[in-house]
């Protein structure tokens, strides 16, 4: 654990600490696998650090770090292959905000609809202009009787 981010033995002295943590003090494992996946992250080896977090269980903080990188679509295939339901939704509903926040409305719109919150479907619809109130509440009820 010693090793500089900068040096090219890092990520294997990492996964060496990782080792020797299981294997001599299972107990204190997870603690040191965690903080060798962040010390990765910190490192912009994103990829070994996320795969630690998984490894470990750490599902929904590994998604986070994908999203703090802009990493949206991996936080959402990772969020939605690991995390229970609504867990999963929480990662989709926060690129939904993200994509409202520099005016993507639609593909807002459609990750509302991903996740299953059909009253910001019709709220969102209402705000863009994309249609009448009738027009999206009735799209609502429409998905809301799918189910």
């Amino acid at each position: 654990m010693q090793t500089a981010v900068s040096s090219p033995n890092h990520y294997a002295d990492a996964l060496r600490a990782c080792l020797i943590a299981s294997l001599k003090r299972p107990e204190t494992a997870i603690s040191t696998i965690k903080m060798s996946a962040m010390n990765l992250i910190a490192a912009n080896r994103i990829d070994e650090g996320i795969e630690l977090l998984v490894l470990i269980g750490f599902c929904k903080e590994a998604c986070r770090y994908l999203q703090s990188y802009g990493r949206w679509h991996d936080a959402i295939t990772l969020a939605k292959t690991t995390l229970p339901v609504a867990d999963a939704c929480d990662v989709v509903l926060r690129h939904a905000k993200q994509l409202e926040s520099i005016g993507c409305w639609q593909d807002a719109i459609l990750f509302y609809v991903s996740a299953s919150r059909f009253d910001q479907v019709c709220y969102r619809t209402m705000c863009s202009g994309y249609g009448s109130y009738d027009t999206p509440c009735r799209l609502s009820d429409f998905f809301m009787n799918m189910i």
